[in-house]
């Protein structure tokens, strides 16, 4: 498995097709030679899941490969959690909220123990569940006003690997898992809210 980390400091919506094209060179193969397509669908930045789901249907349609989407917390939860370990996703929805997501290891599968949703930021404590390790962006514990507990129990959120996203899409794809084309999309737990700059 080959796989290359984009920076974070660069834009990926210009940078992630000429990676792709690299990964395909090293790899020595041609993108028609696609058989399955695997994206994260979030929760996550509204630009950049319309980038990732819109150069996955591209690929899909031009190779036409059976494209699979896959919530990123369930790459997280395969990345970090040993066989039945879980892990909550608390992250910073903005706008007032943040979005919970618990998720259990299972062997080389993640089982979806609660769905991601969007949790006012004052109920977000109290419904974190009390056991397994919680992911967390940097501005939730003080948000939120996690307890010495919970935070002891927090780990920093990243970005899900293009690794673990691609083991999850491969085993579900062999057991005939596949997400038809009109049907992929980014995980949007609330309608986008446009800001507008003050001048």
């Amino acid at each position: 498995m080959v796989e290359l980390v984009l920076s974070d400091d660069r834009q990926h919506a210009s940078d992630l097709l000429p990676a792709l094209q690299r990964l395909v060179e090293v790899l020595g193969a041609r993108p028609r030679e696609a058989r399955l397509v695997v994206v994260g669908t979030g929760p996550g930045s509204y630009t950049g899941l319309r980038v990732a789901i819109a150069t996955a249907l591209g690929l899909s349609r031009a190779s036409q490969a059976a494209a699979l989407g896959i919530p990123s917390g369930e790459a997280v939860c395969l990345e970090l959690c040993a066989d039945g370990e879980s892990c909550t996703l608390a992250l910073d929805a903005r706008s007032g909220g943040t979005t919970l997501a618990t998720y259990r290891r299972r062997g080389a599968q993640v089982e979806v123990v609660s769905a991601p949703e969007w949790v006012p930021i004052a109920e977000a404590a109290r419904r974190l569940p009390v056991e397994g390790m919680l992911v967390v962006d940097a501005t939730v514990p003080d948000l939120c006003g996690l307890d010495a507990a919970q935070r002891a129990r927090c780990l920093p959120m990243r970005p899900p690997r293009a690794g673990h996203l691609l083991r999850l899409g491969l085993a579900r794809h062999a057991a005939g898992a596949s997400t038809p084309l009109d049907e992929l999309a980014p995980l949007y737990l609330r309608d986008f809210e446009p800001s507008v700059r003050k001048r």
